[in-house]
């Protein structure tokens, strides 16, 4: 799960000072005092591209130069290929300010504007742990950012112990000693999730954007500020004293006040899940030209994109081994990063890319560590009808058999190049198709599920060990991991759905015992297409819990009056293309 935050507050004063839980109260008295001489000792302050690297790209990328005016970024038509939620802060000039507007004395619980940085955090695992964040930061309030602070919660204490602060510009560089004084405050990695009744409900101007925020209260007493994002996309959630809802995200400090930045809200009469969008940069055009260049030990895919609206930008995709797809002159491209100002030059840095419908999502606070070595989970990859896949990198610390619901799996534990241990599933033992031992350099790609005690196994479906790529059963591999379910029934309703960027077909089933069920065929573009409203069918699959409600996602699928299909999961070797042949 990747969570993208607009929010305020110089970065050191959003706590990003990781210290240890002191074990007693003196402890805690010494580690307050301090503070900063510990986020000294792990923040390291360097340039995110170095001089001469710059000059090369410079050089290359000549001629209609992009400019971030309000007409290209502010306008949400898709006329001009961009989407950007920006607006230009006329009243708060200091990007770090936050306070009251002194209109209604009556409602200071909370600020009446803070002005917004951008924030990634990345939970690869799923555990409620944000194993990396990055915070960008625009010191001079152009709508460009001018740094980037790194944090890196490697043992999943719940702590961040370690992070780097780039600067892309001299700006930054002036700001940075200002700023290293100012965290006071350890910041924990853990999401935050609570359940209580509303107490008070506000408008915030984060950026001249209007954000809700409300003060609520749990039932053990406690209360909570909760930003629950831009409150044009709260218009149909009609949100008052007294409702109960539950949200869940990071929480983060906001100048004196803790504020949980919800990634979902739920409300007590819902029985769905609200997603809070905080949109990203935003940018389509066609590739002018590639390049690659060293970017801190690495060789970045660097991209000329022309915008439909005939303007340049240069991208920098990160780095080139990571991305699962060759890009070349005349692609069509979808960009959403990071505006940020490089030594005079603007620039995006991609948080992702889609090429021909695949999602390649790149996690810059991992990768911003320096080399590759260092990222245990650097790709999620998202088509039509297809679950996202991790990547992990590692040392292979032991290997052996286990038996899962009846059957014999190969299995190795691995020390991750980000300091976990993780257990990989390698397939059926009956059928081994790869052989590690103990100090084996690996990495796999697959899907990261939950062993019962809640640790994290990634079910692989490649392995590339020794230059080798091997593919693993996955097909087998789901018959004896996953408990199969059968229904059948009449289709009573269809419907069409998003699910991580891509459209599923859902049909609402009156089975043959009388009860209701939902099913996912998968994309509607597939056979599920031909199904309608009426037709009596057979769905095999596995059943999968979604907020309150369970659904089957289909395998095959069998109509009354037709002939069976497969759904593309993107299990079938066919279906996981390598860079070389994407088309």
């Amino acid at each position: 799960m990747k969570i993208t935050l607009w929010r305020s507050i110089a970065v050191a004063s959003m706590g990003f000072a990781p210290l240890a839980v002191p074990a007693n109260a003196n402890a805690a008295s010494d580690a307050r005092s301090n503070t900063t001489n510990a986020r000294e000792s792990w923040i390291e302050q360097s340039p995110y591209y170095e001089q001469e690297a710059w000059y090369d790209v410079t050089e290359w990328f000549d001629g209609d130069d992009y400019t971030r005016t309000e007409e290209a970024w502010n306008d949400d038509s898709e006329g001009d290929g961009y989407s950007y939620d920006y607006r230009g802060s006329e009243s708060n000039a200091d990007s770090n300010s936050y306070g009251y507007d002194n209109r209604n004395g009556g409602d200071n619980w909370f600020y009446d504007y803070y002005d917004g940085q951008y924030f990634t955090y990345d939970d690869l695992s799923n555990d409620r742990i944000y194993r990396s964040a990055a915070v960008y930061s625009d010191y001079d309030n152009d709508g460009y950012f001018d740094a980037v602070l790194t944090a890196y919660d490697s043992n999943g204490d719940g702590l961040y112990e370690s992070g780097d602060y780039y600067t892309l510009n001299s700006t930054a560089d002036q700001k940075q000693g200002k700023q290293s004084k100012q965290g006071q405050q350890p910041q924990q990695s853990r999401q935050q999730e609570l359940t209580g009744t509303v107490k008070n409900v506000k408008r915030a101007s984060v950026r001249d954007t209007k954000h809700l925020v409300a003060m609520v209260k749990t039932d053990s007493g406690k209360q909570f500020a909760c930003d629950l994002g831009p409150a044009k996309d709260m218009k149909n959630v009609d949100l008052a004293q007294g409702d109960k809802l539950t949200v869940a995200g990071p929480a983060l400090k906001v100048g004196d006040k803790r504020v949980v930045m919800a990634d979902w809200v739920k409300l007590q009469d819902s029985d769905q899940k609200t997603k809070v969008d905080r949109s990203e940069a935003t940018l389509q055009g066609k590739v002018v030209d590639t390049k690659k260049a060293s970017i801190r030990g690495q060789k970045h895919l660097l991209v000329k994109l022309k915008t439909d609206a005939g303007k340049k930008c240069l991208c920098d995709l990160g780095p080139a081994d990571e991305l699962d797809a060759n890009f070349e002159q005349g692609d069509q491209l979808k960009v959403t990063g990071v505006p940020a100002k490089a030594n005079g030059r603007k620039l995006v840095l991609a948080e992702s890319v889609t090429i021909d419908g695949d999602k390649t999502r790149i996690h810059r606070a991992e990768r911003l560590r320096g080399h590759s070595g260092n990222q245990s989970a650097n790709s999620e990859r998202h088509t039509s009808g297809q679950q996202a896949l991790t990547s992990v990198q590692g040392e292979v610390r032991s290997t052996r058999q286990l038996s899962v619901r009846g059957n014999e799996r190969n299995v190795a534990v691995i020390d991750a190049n980000d300091g976990r241990q993780m257990l990989i599933d390698l397939g059926s033992a009956d059928a081994s198709q790869v052989s590690l031992q103990q100090g084996d350099r690996i990495q796999a790609k697959g899907i990261v599920t939950k062993a019962k005690n809640g640790k994290p196994v990634l079910l692989a479906r490649t392995v590339m060990h020794d230059g080798q790529t091997t593919r693993i059963d996955n097909r087998q591999q789901r018959s004896s991991l996953t408990s199969a379910s059968e229904i059948s029934g009449k289709v009573q309703q269809l419907k069409t759905v998003t699910v991580n960027d891509s459209e599923r077909q859902l049909a609402r089933i009156k089975t043959d015992d009388g009860r209701t069920a939902t099913v996912d065929f998968g994309s509607p573009d597939q056979d599920a297409g031909n199904i309608s409203q009426g037709d009596t069918i057979t769905a095999e699959g596995v059943s999968v819990k979604v907020a309150d409600k369970t659904i089957l996602v289909a395998f095959e699928v069998s109509p009354e009056n037709g002939d069976s299909f497969k759904v593309d999961r993107g299990f079938d070797s066919q279906s996981d293309r390598s860079p070389a042949s994407r088309r």
